[in-house]
């Protein structure tokens, strides 16, 4: 009787890990922005921190559900591999399917920087048709309205600090500003440099979230993180964190489902 009860209790723990870490959770986002002119409702998704995973044969479950939401444009802010386990595979599949759907932008984590293989990783999603957008601005036309893209690959917080700011004193415009980056920790730096919108992702949602509390630990936050998920504002800017798709030092999520980030922009209309 004792066995049987322990190996009910080993099964049962078995399936629930494996659908907190494997089942996708979408998490639709509602923004209203006064500035933000749109002709219509702008829709990103946004996707960080795959860490290798595969999501069904060839990313197919993963993929199916992105393209069923009918995305305007996808944005990756990083750790797209794995620095400990390095497998390019599961990024490279990822990256030839989403293309096919609709413009992707991506930028550096710190997993990539670490593993010292960004610079072919760069050069492979290029060929693939990917906009790496490493420390510069481009200005997308979307719902006709302009907007400034800003990507930053990942650095300490002070150094991107100093790298936003540059970008922004040499590529002078009222344009509305979206920026893509992997620390969220960093959102005061983003704040003071007047960034409308931005996408980050690093801290897995906390990787054990408790109910009524939120994450535990987080890389570059520690115990009980303030940025973990969801939609964060801070003066005029907002950001938006990913809990990411993937593992990496600890292999297990609790209550902390790998998601993807449906982000509806609203202006005036």
């Amino acid at each position: 009787m004792y066995i049987a009860i322990m190996l009910i209790v080993i099964v049962g723990i078995g399936m629930f890990l494996y659908v907190q870490n494997n089942w996708l959770h979408i998490n639709e986002i509602n923004i209203d922005d006064a500035n933000l002119d749109l002709d219509e409702d702008l829709k990103v998704i946004h996707l960080s921190d795959l860490h290798n995973k595969m999501f069904g044969d060839n990313q197919e479950i993963l993929v199916d559900k992105i393209k069923k939401l009918n995305p305007d444009i996808i944005v990756i802010t990083g750790d797209i591999i794995d620095s400990r386990r390095y497998n390019e595979k599961p990024a490279i599949i990822l990256m030839e399917k989403l293309i096919r759907i609709t413009k992707v932008y991506y930028v550096a984590g710190n997993h990539e920087i670490r593993a010292g293989v960004y610079e072919d990783l760069k050069e492979r999603f290029t060929k693939i048709g990917i906009d790496v957008v490493e420390d510069r601005m481009t200005t997308l036309k979307l719902k006709n309205e302009y907007i400034d893209l800003i990507g930053l690959k990942d650095l300490q917080i002070y150094e991107l600090n100093d790298k936003l700011k540059n970008i922004l004193k040499k590529e002078k415009s009222n344009n509305y500003k979206m920026l893509i980056v992997h620390r969220p920790e960093a959102i005061k730096f983003y704040s003071e440099n007047k960034i409308d919108m931005v996408f980050a992702g690093h801290a897995h949602g906390g990787q054990i979230r408790i109910p009524l509390v939120g994450g535990v630990i987080a890389p570059g936050q520690g115990f009980f993180p303030k940025y973990t998920e969801g939609a964060y504002k801070v003066d005029d800017t907002t950001m938006i964190v990913s809990r990411g798709l993937g593992n990496s030092r600890f292999p297990f999520r609790v209550l902390n489902r790998p998601e993807i980030v449906v982000v509806k922009l609203k202006g005036r209309k």
